[in-house]
């Protein structure tokens, strides 16, 4: 098992100012008295072990107990709270998120009523506090992942392959893949588990395991569970009921579905067996990739860069959408120059073809950008045929926009080329779910910067908005030097080579708009 601690990625900054801290301390005296109430409700319509219900009480009183610690040290509050979560004899899950649920309210209640102009900012703080602490259980109690995935055996079976990425407990005794289409089943891919080198190894087809596939398939043999993953197809698994042994095979039936949709998007040419298995194996890649990923930013730069890769595309360029403002801002690129993309700030309804694929909710080719496109980016980055794609949220909202062509040259996609993108984005999708609304969302791909000044700010955004050191002079009624001793320290502040640099460093952290 892995022994990386949860929230080493998390990287929490202050979101709270000194007077809404200070009413936060300030309320937190009621908040307990509040707690208890909900508990004992909560207790009333869905009651629990007398055990688990103290277990679960004592987690929610640890976090109404360490609020004023965590406006101090986030990390340190949230970790501990993963480690009681976790201790030798764990709670559910949905037992941990209960105590979670009656805390989140609670404190939110007293907020709303006793908070005054703070309460905004007070709420906005423990939604993302208590999303991290919900994101930190999944990865300490779900299914760890292999921290070495470049150290994966290029193995035959194809079902050893995607087990090797995970951290397995060794609990389970063999894992196969199997049809039941016939009087018969079919054995397709088998993997057993060996316990003297902890490593998943390609099982033989023998008659006695495809027997007891056979047998589990019907219920004939306690100890082995099967689930349908497609029609005719099944997993089978044989070992002990455990937590960590089912959160494991939901795990592994979520991937044989999506990698089993992505093989239905394509119809083999000239009948061959090879075109499917190419098809499983781009879809192995991308999850590949999104399992290796850290951070927002990582899963986004897979987005960018995989996606136009696997899918045949030689550029790409990324746009986040805000919803409120309707605008699209661009994000990453891939082959594209990110100063360039990062600059475009636009509202969708200035840009028919954003707005096309923003309503459809699917990918888009267009054969000429000529007529949907402003000139100028037309220009600027030599366009013709596209593939426009949405990037959806886990509720199917829209959260971003993917381009993509092949070098500025005329094209024309088939039906499968769209459905792959279509299927790859929706592995991205997923993936992007548990990082969207935590308190650690960053566009960021290194530490935080230390803290700019309100000139430096100011300076950075001129530098984004295309001013040189004479302009940023003569607009902010400053002399040249003095604008150049700001940027020397804002490009120390960020870690920013150059003004480029400092400005896509900006633009990932949200320091300027």
């Amino acid at each position: 098992m892995t022994t990386a601690q949860p929230f080493t990625h998390l990287r929490f900054q202050p979101l709270l100012s000194e007077e809404a801290a200070k009413d936060l301390r300030r309320i937190s005296k009621d908040v307990i008295r509040e707690a208890a109430s909900r508990w004992a409700f909560k207790r009333c319509l869905s009651p629990l072990d007398p055990r688990d219900e103290q277990r679960i009480w004592n987690l929610c009183t640890y976090l109404l107990d360490s609020l004023p610690s965590a406006l101090l040290d986030q990390h340190k509050v949230l970790t501990e709270f993963v480690g009681l979560a976790s201790e030798s004899d764990p709670l559910p899950v949905d037992h941990v998120f209960l105590a979670l649920i009656t805390f989140e309210e609670a404190v939110a209640e007293v907020t709303i009523k006793e908070g005054g102009p703070s309460a905004g900012p007070i709420l906005a703080w423990l939604h993302g506090f208590t999303l991290a602490a919900a994101y930190g259980i999944v990865k300490k109690m779900g299914v760890p992942v292999s921290e070495r995935l470049q150290e994966i055996v290029r193995e035959p079976s194809p079902l050893v392959r995607v087990l090797q990425m995970l951290e397995q407990p060794g609990d389970l005794r063999w894992i196969a893949l199997a049809t039941f289409d016939g009087p018969e089943p079919t054995l397709l891919d088998a993997a057993l588990w060996d316990p003297a080198t902890r490593r998943w190894t390609s099982a033989p087809r023998q008659e006695e395991l495809l027997e007891e596939v056979r047998r589990g398939l019907k219920g004939d043999i306690p100890g082995i569970r099967t689930v349908e993953i497609g029609r005719g197809l099944f997993l089978a698994v044989q070992g002990p009921n455990t937590a960590r042994s089912g959160a494991m095979i939901r795990q592994l039936c979520q991937w044989a579905r999506v990698m089993v949709d992505g093989c239905l998007y394509h119809t083999p040419a000239g009948g061959k067996a090879c075109d499917q298995l190419w098809m499983y194996e781009t879809m192995l890649q991308i999850d590949n990739a999104l399992l290796a990923a850290q951070t927002l930013f990582d899963l986004l730069y897979v987005c960018a860069r995989e996606v136009c890769l696997l899918s045949g595309f030689q550029r790409s360029a990324l746009f986040w959408y805000l919803p409120v403002s309707q605008l699209i801002q661009g994000v990453l690129s891939y082959r594209v120059r990110q100063e360039d993309i990062l600059r475009i700030r636009e509202p969708a309804a200035n840009v028919p073809l954003f707005h096309r694929v923003l309503t459809e909710g699917k990918p888009v080719y267009v054969e000429d950008a000529r007529p949907i496109l402003p000139a100028g980016y037309i220009d600027r980055f030599r366009l013709t045929s596209l593939v426009v794609a949405p990037v959806l949220a886990w509720d199917r909202q829209t959260v971003g926009v993917l381009l993509m062509d092949r070098g500025g040259r005329p094209f024309a996609p088939d039906d499968r080329v769209l459905r792959l993108v279509e299927s790859l984005l929706a592995r991205v999708s997923r993936a992007l779910g548990p990082h969207l609304f935590s308190s650690s969302t960053s566009l960021s791909p290194g530490p935080p910067a230390a803290s700019l000044t309100h000139r430096e700010h100011e300076i950075l955004q001129l530098i984004a908005d295309g001013l040189e050191t004479k302009q940023i002079a003569y607009t902010l009624q400053i002399s040249e030097y003095t604008v150049a001793e700001h940027i020397r320290s804002l490009l120390r502040k960020l870690g920013a080579k150059n003004r480029s640099e400092a400005v896509a460093l900006g633009f990932r952290r949200r320091l300027i708009r």
